[in-house]
């Protein structure tokens, strides 16, 4: 039988042996060293100057001194001497809070790795694999931001955070069965309805129905009557409310209250606004018969006037009453009034087929006939009308048209009172006629 037990080491008392209280004491003296082991360093390598009684040191590598030779033994300061002990594997040693472990070759931390759950203040359990029961969990920064991950393996999978009444669920957020971030709510746990997605794809988000605080004004946009809801939308600058069909859609607004419209406010009674397919031409007394039509509040066709018109009925404006006249049988087309100049004068051309010419500085001739052209050409089968006139100035000249005009000039021939035409006087020229 072995002198020694085989864990702690202990002397055994052998049988007939003297002066038993010595064994036995050491035995003593091994447990009070071993037990609740505590410990005043996990690698002291110098032996201490002043050890108290009990004192004990894990004595790391390269110790001198007293220690030398002594490297991963445990020293103990007992009655006045040194006593090693030898530590096993698996014992646990205290230094105040910090609890270590011998590995064999050194004095470990535990190890908190994969661990299978931790429970702080609870229990774990196979899915719950930490438990937390407190007033506040923190979750704090290392010097800069701090995330909350939350990861899952596949797209159809659940990544949440599960809000929950005596353990039952009322609300989940996160991406619930696929990659829309989502809120679901239930009132009992087993029922789950979704309040709105956002969609990671389209940025698009869905929300099931809007329940606002209070009806929305027609000064804000709305009609004023309160949904069974309640509603209140606030908005910026104007907007508009589009209605796609592909079949008759109606509007059914509700029995009381006021509509606010663009002409005032209308009282609702049970009243149904109806928006049939419009997908032809549109007819009826809304919009104008044909081209003559003048009647009030009618809206312009297409092809009327303006786009898509026929030739000779085109919706005239700012834009486009000067230019270019013009005329085809008779019909005037182009502009309505067509302005001009050149070195022979000026010129106006009006869709009617009128036309006025003008010449200012004009220069006659001593004895002889000036011939004025026109600056644009008038019909050929008349003749305009010409008018001469004596320019400003203190002396008196006669001025009149020596021949009959043509299309495109007529001569004009000059004289002082005494009809002496010795004489070339500046004068202001008009022609009046038509151009078709």
């Amino acid at each position: 039988m072995s002198s020694q037990s085989p864990n702690l080491m202990l002397p055994y008392m052998a049988a007939a042996q003297a002066q038993k209280h010595l064994t036995h004491n050491q035995a003593l003296e091994g447990l009070d060293l071993i037990v609740q082991l505590s410990l005043q360093s996990f690698s002291q390598t110098v032996p201490p100057l002043a050890p108290s009684e009990g004192q004990i040191w894990a004595i790391g590598a390269g110790a001198t001194g007293g220690w030398a030779g002594r490297d991963g033994q445990l020293a103990a300061w007992s009655n006045g001497g040194w006593l090693f002990l030898l530590p096993r594997v698996g014992w646990r040693a205290a230094l105040g809070t910090e609890v270590r472990l011998w590995t064999g070759t050194g004095w470990a931390k535990p190890e908190l790795q994969n661990l299978p759950g931790v429970g702080i203040n609870s229990s774990y359990d196979a899915t719950n694999r930490l438990a937390v029961a407190a007033d506040a969990t923190l979750l704090s920064h290392a010097g800069a931001g701090h995330q909350v991950k939350i990861n899952k393996a596949a797209v159809g999978d659940t990544a949440s955070l599960m809000f929950q009444t005596g353990w039952s669920g009322r609300a989940e957020i996160g991406t619930l069965g696929d990659d829309k971030f989502g809120v679901k709510v239930s009132p009992d746990g087993s029922v789950w309805a979704t309040a709105f997605a956002v969609d990671a794809t389209t940025n698009v988000t869905t929300m099931a129905q809007l329940a606002l605080s209070t009806p929305l004004s027609p000064a804000d946009g709305g009609t004023g009557v309160a949904n069974p809801i309640g509603a209140k939308l606030i908005r910026s600058g104007s907007h508009t409310l589009t209605i796609n069909t592909t079949a008759t859609t109606s509007v059914t607004f509700p029995t009381s209250g006021t509509l606010a419209t663009r002409s005032g406010s209308e009282t609702l009674s049970s009243k149904t606004l109806t928006a049939p397919v419009i997908n032809t031409s549109v007819t009826g007394t809304a919009v104008t018969q044909n081209t003559a039509d003048t009647t009030a509040g009618r809206l312009l066709k297409v092809g009327d006037y303006g786009a898509g018109a026929a030739a000779g009925t085109v919706l005239f404006g700012r834009a486009n009453v000067l230019g270019a006249v013009s005329q085809a049988a008779g019909v005037p087309g182009g502009a309505i009034i067509e302005r001009g100049s050149n070195a022979n004068g000026d010129y106006t051309r009006y869709a009617d087929g009128t036309q006025i010419c003008w010449i200012r500085d004009f220069l006659t001739l001593v004895s002889a006939a000036a011939v004025w052209t026109f600056p644009a050409t008038f019909i050929t089968a008349t003749s305009p009308s010409v008018l001469a006139a004596q320019q400003p100035g203190t002396t008196r000249f006669n001025i009149w048209v020596a021949a009959q005009t043509a299309a495109s000039n007529c001569s004009i021939r000059s004289s002082d009172t005494s009809n002496s035409e010795a004489v070339a006087p500046y004068c202001t020229l008009f022609a009046i006629g038509r151009w078709f």
